[in-house]
Parts: C-alpha cells; sequence; structure tokens
C-alpha cells in the first residue's frame, strides 16, 4: 500500500473551513482570555465544576465527544456581562445559572441544538453565551434559591 502526503489535501480543505468558521464567531487563541475565569475542556469524559466566584466574567467550554457541567448557581458577577465561548463538537453542555440571570444565546447549531430555558429578572446579571454547536447540544437552565 502506498500513502503519499498530497492524499491528505481534504483533511487540510476541511481544517481551513473550521478555521473560517471558528474566525468568523469570534473564536480566539487558545491563550486564556483577559476577562475570563476559566477554560472547561472535555474530550471522551465528562468534566463538572462549581464556580462560587463572586466576580465571575466568563470563560471557555470545549467539548469534543465529551460532556461539561459548569454549575454557577453559586456564582455572582461585578456590574456588566459576563461572556461565555462554547465550541461543541459532538458533545453536550449543561450550565446551570441562579434565577434572575438574563442569558442571551448567540450560538449557531449544525445538525445539533441549544436550549435555553431561564427565568430573567431585572437583576442587572447578565450572561452572553457565544459559540457553535456541532452534532451536540447545549442546555442552558435557571435553578431556583431553594434547589440549590
Amino acid at each position: 500500500m502506498r500513502f503519499s502526503i498530497f492524499d491528505l489535501w481534504p483533511v487540510a480543505l476541511i481544517l481551513a473551513g473550521l478555521a473560517i468558521l471558528a474566525h468568523a464567531f469570534g473564536f480566539r487563541a487558545p491563550a486564556i482570555a483577559a476577562g475570563s475565569d476559566s477554560t472547561m475542556l472535555c474530550v471522551l469524559g465528562v468534566r463538572k465544576e462549581k464556580v462560587t466566584s463572586r466576580t465571575y466574567r466568563g470563560g471557555r467550554i470545549i467539548a469534543l465527544l465529551g460532556g461539561c457541567e459548569l454549575d454557577l448557581t453559586q456564582a455572582d458577577m461585578e456590574n456588566g456581562a459576563a461572556e461565555l465561548e462554547i465550541i461543541t463538537i459532538m458533545g453536550g453542555v449543561e450550565i446551570k445559572v441562579p434565577d434572575g440571570w438574563e442569558v442571551t444565546g448567540n450560538m449557531l447549531p449544525i445538525m445539533g441544538g441549544a436550549d435555553i430555558r431561564t427565568k430573567a429578572a431585572p437583576s442587572g446579571r447578565r450572561l452572553i453565551v457565544n459559540g457553535a454547536v456541532i452534532m451536540g447540544g447545549v442546555e442552558i437552565k435557571s435553578v431556583a434559591q431553594e434547589a440549590r
């Protein structure tokens, strides 16, 4: 069986397309952004994280063939909005926020889904979720204070 490096040109085209798509959605380099609190990376597994910060500013979640669970019910944020960036490829992300947080979803589902079920109140807390969901799912839901 003969193999040449030139047989991989379709892979290069796919990677270039993914890079263009990521750039179009504002995905930055893998370094943690200055305004973020954390980066969750999950590949072929499950990762759970609970945030208790009183100055939550956002972060990044990358799920590749795995699942991430982010619990923000004990978190709080200062003035302004927190920004969360999500890339999910054949994986799932579940985010729990406290009642009263306003959640804005700017996600592009490609053969996947994004479900935002929150109860917003005029508390001034705002979470902006950006990203892409490719053959996976993202669920963002409010959790009542009694259920925490």
